[in-house]
C-alpha cells in the first residue's frame, strides 16, 4: 500500500480562504446596511419639536434637583441614572480625545 499523495498547502488554503472571504464580505455588507438604516434615525439632528420637549425635560430635572425629590428614588432608579450619567461622561471624554487628537493634555 502506497502512502497517500500530499496535497500542496496552497491547494488546500486557497479554496478555504476564498470561501471564508466571501462569507466575510457578505456579512460585512449586511452590517453596513444595518448601520446605515440605524444612522438615518439615530444620527439626525433634533427637530424643533424635540428641542421643546428636551427643554421641558431639563426643567423637570432642575425641579427634581431643587426639591430633593431624587432622595426618594429606589436603588434601581438611582443606579440607572448613575449609569446614564457615566455614559454621558464617557462619551464626553471620547469627544475630547478625538478633538485633541491625543490622549495627553491640551499642551504638548
Amino acid at each position: 500500500m502506497s502512502a497517500p499523495a500530499k496535497i500542496p498547502l496552497a491547494k488546500r488554503v486557497v479554496p478555504f480562504l476564498a470561501k471564508w472571504s466571501k462569507v466575510g464580505v457578505e456579512r460585512s455588507i449586511v452590517g453596513v446596511k444595518l448601520f446605515a438604516a440605524n444612522a438615518k434615525v439615530e444620527l439626525r439632528p433634533p427637530t424643533p419639536g424635540e428641542v421643546v420637549i428636551a427643554a421641558g425635560d431639563f426643567a423637570k430635572v432642575v425641579k427634581t434637583a431643587t426639591t430633593f425629590r431624587f432622595m426618594n428614588y429606589s436603588v434601581k432608579e438611582a443606579w440607572v441614572h448613575t449609569l446614564v450619567g457615566a455614559e454621558i461622561f464617557g462619551w464626553f471624554i471620547v469627544g475630547e480625545v478625538i478633538g485633541k487628537r491625543t490622549l495627553r493634555g491640551y499642551f504638548p
